[in-house]
């Protein structure tokens, strides 16, 4: 599997770039799909990275058996079947990865909750079940916006429509990842902490997309970029 990694990495970079390029920063369906995906590769690639070193560690592990003997060959056959289970657990795990997910996953979802027969205690529980998910959404940190709700005054029932947005989450967790990287590798100032300049820079994209609709002027997006960049020094 070590081809699969090694082009699982160069998807990465690639991914990686689109997510700085302002083309991708103003066009909000390009931002949101390789959001997505950069969190579904960095999934892969905390498997793929310890993958790749084990088959390494494999391989110098058979070549030095050859050269030694005695005890220090037994313990490195010790070694050898250490470093192959890890490689069959690691492969196994990748393997789950790489499978194709649901394509729907990380679409908004129309939530509808209607009241049915069964009386005024159906009616509650159906006025009560909205609440429940809409605790769930907030647990996941996804953005809810109310299409349309509707109560009855004679029976209690009620109707909501919710639309359940994963986008801004997505998001956020690509971001918090790049910002995490940079300040690991002391390109990004540790001034503020990773989850916090990633809902920054969120509001920032989410406020140029909007932006770019109105008034796509590429020099103004690009400078309102630098402004919002310069929280990274």
């Amino acid at each position: 599997m070590l081809e699969q990694v090694e082009a699982l990495e160069v998807e990465y970079a690639e991914v990686e770039a689109q997510l700085a390029d302002p083309a991708v920063i103003g066009d909000s369906d390009r931002l949101r799909d390789a959001g997505r995906r950069f969190k579904k590769l960095d999934e892969m690639m905390a498997v793929g990275r310890p993958l790749r070193e084990a088959y390494g560690d494999l391989e110098a592990a058979h070549e030095l058996v050859e050269m030694v003997d005695g005890s220090e060959r037994d313990q490195f056959r010790l070694e050898i079947g250490s470093l192959e289970l890890e490689v069959e657990r690691l492969e196994e795990e990748l393997r789950g990865l790489l499978l194709p997910g649901d394509p729907n996953d990380g679409r908004p979802v129309i939530l509808e909750v209607r009241g049915a027969e069964g009386g005024e205690e159906a009616n509650l529980f159906a006025r009560d079940l909205p609440e429940m998910y809409l605790a769930f959404a907030a647990g996941h940190r996804w953005s809810v916006e109310p299409l349309m709700a509707r109560a009855a005054a004679e029976n209690c029932s009620s109707q909501l429509i919710d639309k359940i947005v994963h986008n801004s989450a997505l998001l956020e967790d690509a971001l918090a990842l790049l910002v995490e990287r940079g300040q690991a590798g002391g390109e990004i100032s540790q001034k503020w902490g990773a989850r916090s300049l990633a809902r920054f820079l969120g509001a920032c994209i989410q406020g140029m997309s909007a932006r770019a609709k109105m008034d796509p002027n590429r020099d103004a997006l690009q400078a309102i970029a630098d402004i919002a960049l310069s929280a990274l020094d």
